[in-house]
């Protein structure tokens, strides 16, 4: 590619040296015209002398348009810091800016003169400080002065801001956290299609490239709604129509049909249609664009190289009218003159070669619009969105006077037990329940779905009892006919429904007793991906922020995660440990927002807890300190697990009277005590018909399990003395500091991973490790997955020991994931490849098999169940062929566990 030398290309800071040079914004606001127009020229000269193609203009033009944005932004950034000085947060970190750049700057296309669509994001700012956001506000305004100053001239930078998310209300910037919800809820598909497009032109590029990854998602969306494909049918259809016009006289060869702006409407109609499956289409340029749809056969290889090449010619006129009339878009001039001017500097002349030949131009002009219109067509007749087909199925429902046999017949092909049951469910999926919604759209919708729907269900274990289900979760959701058009639209929504009633009645039971989560469902779905740690913590803060009683806030969270996490779950779209670790990050704040909660009821009752600070007669401030234990220490939960944790608090002390608050205070332990009972008492009510979970307080300090508060130190102070046993040290290796800011925490867990690095191991360790197991073998049934002969907790103590036996000599080995354990174990080479292969892969078969009988909700918490038709069940949700196929996969995996556990828990 023959581009300019990064020599001739100006930069940021020669831009900003000529800036700071400037006495006022005036005088500013013409240096970066004055460099803008040079780089236009500069760029124009090597394009019309055959230097560069229109392409290698646009992209110029594009870098030239950035680097005058980014000394925008540091010039006004500067002079208002110096003014105002510089925003900061509560962690005395600045927030950081990016700017998006959208449309023909996004891709790489600019033109002369073109418009610079734009959008203004910050990381994150105190959204209570009103002056944080006023200095941003402020910044862009400067901005925008600056770069677009002077409208009427042909060299000013103009600036449009349409894009932004809030640009309707009139805030030009936002938090990117905010952008990106109101994308991902409320983004039309034609903004997916702006979006493609879109990429960092200044600012930060890592919160920009951060902000553009979180919506990649939503722009390339793996299955389309029906609100969607109503969209992109709209879109194609008008593509259609306009295709199908004929124009006499071409007026504007950006915007008349076959112009630049329908090839770049079909291009990137065919991207948001494939770019959720194939990822290598997803360019924001469009000649990049073009080739890889070609590569991947969306397009056939006459189809691209004629768009290509058609689109370039039209981007050279596009340069050339800016350039020699300073006009805007695509008009072409209507005095004969101008055109005469125009087909010349174009190479289009006479035979004398001395004026331009306007009316071959013209020619030209309309026949590639022509050309295009004619290959727009062409690709619109393809089937690329496959309509369902009506079927004998279809016929039958919609009849108002079926025939009572041939229904029974149907019902009997998909492999219904009960027919006459079946036809009644079938009508009740047809009914709408909602009473001023429409029955008939319900029923025409539904008889269009049911070949599909009862194909899906006649693959399940049982298909009346998978029927039932799905009656009772459409009963308690309503509209109906709505859900049947999602259905219908998207069949990986449909295996989705149809799996969630056949296998999963903890699921089921989430969405029959919160109808509103079917649309977190189907969005979570879409987005195909898990939420975050801290996505899950913040949005579990902002759902309890000025609640009055946070129980009914905090169920309905752990269902909608739950709900999420388990779908995904339940396709097999994650791992084990991912599964389980997002279960564990929504426990975690479950009980962060329960200890937040009641802390500040017993503070407003004694006040604040203080304790010695490091300083001699300085107070700080007091916290608990929640250590997780078990499943939850190791991120292993699984759905409706146990909480083991350990209570502590920083240091002893008193509570600190609160400026008009009580005059009562309390000691430390007292007031942490009464946090804990109040924690306990919040998660185990038994009064309670839908408990969070069952939450159990330890206290290993004296070997005693009981409710109980003590401090960190004291609690530690048992393991360094001496005094724990060892099934202490091993409960030690699963514990995890999840309380407290994060200086704290990370302080906290270090001094746990300290105590267990003093660890001295001794070999008669290896005895008491057997007699442990043995006892907790005993305790459980044979069939146990989890305690029982080699189940998963073979594994774990295989992790424990071996991390035990060499921790001292080896901290970087402490890990309190089990998996991650064994991983680090064999990096370190105290395990075989082989070895940690192996129980890896039945640690994971063993706990998937474990959470998919929580799915199902199965009568034994660790057990295979007895009963044939759960099994069948178990044997679908994990994807074998039979029942009997998982009974010998676990089988397997317990006797290589033992095997195992006694080779390697030795000398």
């Amino acid at each position: 590619m023959d581009a300019a030398t990064p020599s001739e290309l100006v930069s940021v800071d020669q831009v900003l040296s000529d800036l700071w040079k400037a006495d006022d914004l005036v005088q500013a606001a013409a240096v970066i015209r004055r460099h803008f127009g040079n780089e236009s020229e500069r760029i124009a000269h090597r394009e019309f002398s055959d230097e560069l193609s229109p392409d290698q203009a646009s992209r110029e033009l594009s870098h030239a348009a950035d680097t005058l944005v980014e000394a925008a932004r540091r010039f006004t950034l500067d002079r208002l810091a110096e003014k105002r000085g510089m925003p900061m947060r509560a962690d005395g970190t600045h927030p950081e800016m990016t700017v998006i750049g959208l449309r023909t700057l996004g891709g790489k296309e600019l033109s002369y003169n073109s418009p610079l669509r734009l959008i203004f994001l910050f990381d994150a700012i105190d959204p209570r400080n009103v002056w944080h956001r006023d200095f941003y506000e402020t910044l862009v305004r400067d901005m925008i002065a600056l770069l677009d100053s002077a409208p009427n001239q042909s060299n000013s930078i103009h600036i449009d801001l349409r894009g932004g998310p809030k640009h309707e209300v009139g805030v030009s910037i936002c938090s990117v956290r905010e952008a990106a919800k109101i994308y991902e809820t409320s983004g039309q598909v034609s903004q997916r299609m702006e979006f493609i497009k879109a990429r960092v032109v200044a600012g930060s590029a890592s919160v920009g490239k951060a902000f553009l990854d979180r919506l990649q998602p939503w722009i390339y969306r793996q299955f389309n709604g029906v609100a969607e494909l109503a969209e992109m049918a709209a879109i194609q259809h008008k593509l259609h129509r306009r295709a199908d016009q004929e124009l006499a006289v071409v007026n504007d060869f950006v915007t008349d049909p076959g112009g630049m702006d329908d090839v770049r409407c079909i291009i990137e109609c065919l991207q948001v249609l494939y770019g959720g499956h194939l990822p290598s289409v997803r360019q924001a340029n469009l000649f990049d664009a073009i080739v890889m749809l070609q590569r991947e056969k969306c397009l056939t290889e006459n189809e691209a190289s004629e768009l290509s090449q058609r689109y370039a010619r039209l981007t050279r006129l596009r340069h050339q009218i800016a350039v020699t009339f300073g006009g805007l878009g695509g008009k072409i001039p209507t005095d004969t003159q101008s055109k005469q001017q125009l087909a010349w500097e174009l190479g289009i002349r006479n035979a004398d070669g001395d004026i331009g030949d306007v009316e071959r131009f013209e020619k030209m002009l309309s026949k590639t619009l022509a050309d295009n219109r004619s290959l727009i067509a062409q690709l619109m007749q393809e089937d690329r969105i496959d309509p369902s087909e009506p079927d004998d199925e279809i016929e039958l429902l919609l009849d108002p006077n079926p025939d009572p046999t041939a229904l029974q017949n149907m019902m009997r092909r998909y492999v219904m037990e009960n027919p006459q049951a079946a036809i009644e469910q079938i009508r009740s999926l047809s009914i709408e329940t909602v009473p001023f919604l429409s029955h008939q759209r319900c029923r025409h919708s539904f008889a269009s779905l049911a070949p599909h729907l009862l194909g899906e269900i006649s693959q399940t274990p049982s298909p009346d009892e998978t029927l039932q289900m799905l009656v009772k979760v459409t009963d308690s959701l309503g509209a109906k006919a709505t859900l049947w058009d999602l259905l219908l639209s998207s069949k990986a929504t449909l295996s989705l429904m149809v799996r969630l009633c056949a296998a999963s009645p903890y699921l089921a039971s989430i969405l029959i007793e919160n109808p509103g989560m079917i649309d977190e469902l189907v969005d979570s779905l879409l987005m195909n991906q898990l939420p975050s740690a801290d996505r899950l913590d913040a949005h579990s803060i902002e759902l309890c922020r000025g609640a009055s009683e946070i129980d009914r806030v905090l169920r309905e969270f752990k269902n909608s995660a739950d709900l999420t996490i388990g779908v995904r779950d339940m396709l097999g779209k994650e791992t084990i440990e991912s599964t389980r670790a997002a279960l564990s990050d929504t426990a975690e704040a479950c009980l962060r927002r329960a200890l937040e909660y009641e802390q500040e009821l017993v503070a407003q009752q004694f006040g604040d807890p203080m304790t010695d600070a490091k300083s001699p007669g300085e107070m700080m401030p007091a916290e608990m300190v929640m250590v997780a234990c078990g499943k939850l220490g190791g991120r292993e939960p699984d759905y409706r697990s146990d909480l083991d944790v350990m209570m502590l608090y920083s240091g002893d002390g008193e509570t600190k009277r609160r400026v008009g608050g009580r005059r009562h205070t309390t000691t430390n332990d007292l007031f942490f005590d009464q946090v804990a009972n109040q924690i306990m008492h919040r998660f185990n009510d038994v009064e309670k018909a839908n408990r969070l979970y069952d939450l159990t307080s330890l206290l290993s300090e004296t070997g005693e399990r009981k409710i109980a508060v003590s401090t960190f130190d004291s609690f530690l102070t048992a393991f360094q003395n001496g005094d724990a046993s060892l099934e202490h040290w091993l409960d030690l290796c699963k514990m995890r500091v999840i309380s407290g800011s994060s200086r704290s925490r990370r302080a906290y867990q270090q001094a746990i991973d300290d105590t267990l690095a003093s660890f001295q191991w001794d070999p008669s360790m290896i005895d008491e490790i057997h007699r442990l197991r043995s006892r907790v073998q005993e305790e459980a049934s044979p069939s146990n997955l989890k305690r029982g002969e080699g189940g998963t907790l073979d594994t774990q103590w295989i992790a424990h020991f071996l991390l035990l036996k060499h921790v001292a000599e080896n901290p970087l080995l402490i890990r309190q994931s089990t998996t991650e354990c064994i991983q680090k174990l064999e990096k370190a080479r105290l395990l075989s490849q082989q070895d940690a292969s192996t129980l890896v892969r039945n640690y994971r078969i063993l706990s998937r098999t474990n959470a998919n009988l929580r799915l199902m909700k199965a009568d034994g918490r660790h057990e295979l169940p007895e009963d044939d038709r759960q099994m069948k069940n178990l044997a679908y949700l994990m994807g074998q062929p039979n029942a009997e196929s998982v009974r010998q996969m676990c089988d397997a995996a317990r006797k290589s566990n033992r095997t195992l556990f006694n080779r390697l828990v030795t000398e």
